[in-house]
């Protein structure tokens, strides 16, 4: 692999990584879901449905490493 691929790798990673701990961090703060009247469903169904994804992103990533 070349430099920029790694360096590429490293980055969405980190990316992953951050993005992962905002949304155990929003998992963190479900109990005032029901004063987000209409938008309560963010945090109910996409948030743990992004750390799937997220979770898939990763094993992806360090398979091909």
């Amino acid at each position: 692999m070349d430099t920029n691929a790694i360096f590429g790798m490293q980055f969405v990673i980190s990316l992953i990584v951050i993005g992962s701990v905002d949304l155990l961090n929003a998992l963190r703060h479900l109990d005032v879901a029901p004063a987000f009247g209409a938008a309560w469903y963010i945090p109910t169904f996409l948030v743990p449905l992004l750390l799937v994804t997220h979770f898939m992103i990763f094993v992806r990533l360090l398979k091909r490493t």
